[in-house]
């Protein structure tokens, strides 16, 4: 039986409110993710893929007296595909040996929830890069003003002014993840 489906902005929708492309998690050695991400492409998995990424997070790192912006892995040791082919995915992912695991239930490789694909998106926008948020601490509360933490404070666990980093756990995939951001404090009163 066909399912007919709607396009909005951008991701396919069955008129029951389903996604067709799902999001799936791929636990892969922490610090080989770009290689890892390369290896998707070479052995011919990225056809069955309609994105494939490890989100990033910007950071300000002071070095030779000057602070510099970068860029550095959000969720280390994960990588995050939307695909519709599962079953071609799945098939053509066990030839990359770079690969650890396949993140599910069991011996089966499950969607994420709903939940943990907000977080991802919210934090991570289309660009999959976490920007620098900016925010405030009013005695022991952290109040965030601006970018991708606000209304997300309490998911921060710590928050270190002088690296200019806010320190997260976030509940995905049934477990709490631990990720750092960058957060610039203003005013602390």
């Amino acid at each position: 039986k066909r399912v007919r489906t709607k396009v909005r902005s951008g991701e396919a929708y069955s008129f029951f409110g389903k996604s067709t492309r799902m999001w799936y998690v791929i636990q892969v050695i922490s610090g080989k993710e770009e290689i890892t991400l390369d290896m998707i492409k070479k052995y011919g998995a990225q056809k069955y893929v309609k994105e494939c990424f490890s989100p990033k997070y910007e950071r300000r790192r002071k070095y030779l007296g000057q602070w510099h912006q970068e860029k550095a892995i959000l969720f280390p040791g994960y990588i995050f595909v939307i695909s519709d082919q599962v079953e071609e995915l799945y098939q053509a992912l066990k030839k990359i040996p770079e690969l650890t695991k396949l993140l599910g239930v069991g011996e089966k490789w499950t969607p994420m929830t709903k939940e943990d694909v907000e977080i991802v998106e919210l934090l991570s926008g289309k660009e999959r890069v976490v920007k620098f948020s900016e925010g405030y601490i009013a005695g022991d509360k952290v109040v965030v003003v601006k970018g991708p933490l606000k209304g997300m404070e309490g998911t921060i666990r710590k928050v270190d002014r002088h690296k200019r980093k806010a320190y997260l756990e976030i509940p995905m995939f049934g477990r709490v993840l631990n990720a750092q951001v960058g957060l610039e404090i203003v005013e602390k009163s």
